[in-house]
């Protein structure tokens, strides 16, 4: 669908969490940079009494407030924080799975109509899943309740990831996606365009399997293609996807891009391959890179372009509202407020390795490679195109991709056999 975008019972005694552990690099050490320990955010100095009893969050697993690890004890003793200067208030976490029949969104959707009274106050949705919130009256507008989000304090692509149609329905705090990974010692400089990949050293490696051809839609954006028609539709021009192509098969000619790249569908393999020693350069995600690259031999930067650094695709996370009691949204936007302080949010998404949605977040992280590498990654994200338009449009291209590292097509055979392909009913 288009968007328009302008942008436990008492926590002390029991929490209903789930979390998720991360894989270990496999390079010897030195070992990964790690999030320090940060002290306690400042509690406002005059508690305010709650007008109910209760504030109920859903978040899913990644984001769970737990001992377990750094990021979750952080949100855990914010949460606390913020009951502490509210004198009778409880919040109470439950833990809903991404996706799948057990997903957040298909959760809130089966409550609103089946059971009301079970719905949160506050919930976390990725931006796919805010924009169905929002059409579907899920979640309420945040105009009026909070501060609207607004450049240059906040990054662009987290502003365009808050609004729907003009109106302001998520407050982002963290954002994913995936990175050009690359040892620092197989290149003279970081492989921003092209031509430094191309003449690079062996190999690089994308995940050439993945049907949603993520990689290439954002190569073919870099240089000027469209991905939807005037009404919305999917659809792909045949001059940019030629020239993606043609660069493809470059890379295989100069055994740069092997055919084998054709097996791995997702950037966490191909960043398994780097990790390992079995590439140089390999799409990665952002927040399994920050957990387990060795800054001494790897970096990242955005995905390349023809000429320079293009962009990563963000995939962003934001509070939603339900709709409900007007105390109760009242108290909620007040928790998203305490929760968006770059004091807290930086030391958060520092340690969540997700990128911050705010420069003054961002600005509290500690120094090092690993707040150089989102500094420059900020400015080069964008909101990844809906789901419903990469599975229409990835198809045809990644069957194209492996014709061409087959040389059973030529770049221009396969982008005209994809166009074809987009217009056939």
């Amino acid at each position: 669908m288009p968007r328009h975008r302008c942008l436990a019972a008492l926590l002390a005694a029991t929490l209903l969490v789930s979390c998720s552990g991360q894989a270990a690099g496999t390079t010897p050490a030195p070992g990964p940079e790690s999030s320090p320990t940060f002290a306690p955010t400042t509690i406002p100095p005059t508690p305010t009494p709650s007008p109910n009893g209760n504030l109920v969050l859903w978040l899913v697993p990644r984001f769970a407030p737990t001992t377990d690890n750094p990021a979750g004890a952080l949100l855990l003793e914010r949460l606390q924080a913020f009951e502490e200067n509210h004198p009778g208030l409880i919040i109470t976490t439950r833990i809903k799975q991404e996706s799948g029949s057990g997903g957040v969104l298909e959760t809130l959707q089966a409550a609103t109509i089946a059971a009301p009274a079970t719905l949160p106050d506050i919930v976390t949705l990725d931006v796919q899943m805010l924009d169905e919130a929002a059409l579907e009256n899920l979640i309420i507008p945040l105009d009026g309740l909070l501060p609207t989000p607004s450049a240059p304090s906040w990054y662009d692509f987290s502003l365009a990831a808050s609004m729907i149609d003009g109106g302001h329905y998520g407050l982002p705090f963290a954002a994913d996606g995936e990175v050009l990974a690359y040892n620092t010692g197989a290149y003279p400089a970081p492989p921003r365009a092209w031509s430094d990949l191309l003449d690079g050293p062996a190999q690089f490696m994308f995940p050439a399997g993945d049907t949603q051809a993520a990689f290439t839609i954002n190569q073919y954006l870099a240089i000027g293609g469209a991905i939807t028609s005037n009404a919305g539709s999917p659809m792909l021009e045949v001059g940019p996807l030629t020239e993606v192509f043609a660069f493809y098969e470059a890379l295989n000619t100069a055994d740069v891009l092997p055919l084998v790249s054709r097996q791995y569908s997702n950037a966490a393999e191909t960043w398994s391959l780097l990790n390992s020693g079995k590439a140089v350069a390999a799409l990665a995600p952002l927040s399994t890179f920050f957990a387990t690259y060795y800054p001494i031999f790897t970096s990242a930067v955005a995905l390349p372009s023809r000429t320079s650094a293009g962009s990563i695709f963000a995939e962003t996370w934001s509070w939603a509202i339900v709709p409900g009691d007007p105390a109760r949204q009242a108290l909620a936007a007040e928790l998203l407020q305490w929760l968006s302080d770059p004091e807290f949010l930086g030391p958060w998404t520092d340690a969540l390795n997700m990128l911050p949605p705010s420069a003054g977040a961002l600005a509290a992280w500690p120094d090092g490679s690993k707040a150089s590498i989102a500094s420059r990654l900020v400015t080069n994200a964008q909101t990844k195109p809906a789901d419903e338009i990469l599975d229409a449009l990835g198809p045809p291209i990644q069957n194209a991709i492996v014709q061409v590292l087959l040389n059973v097509a030529t770049p221009e055979e396969a982008a005209a056999a994809v166009i074809a392909a987009l217009q056939s009913p």
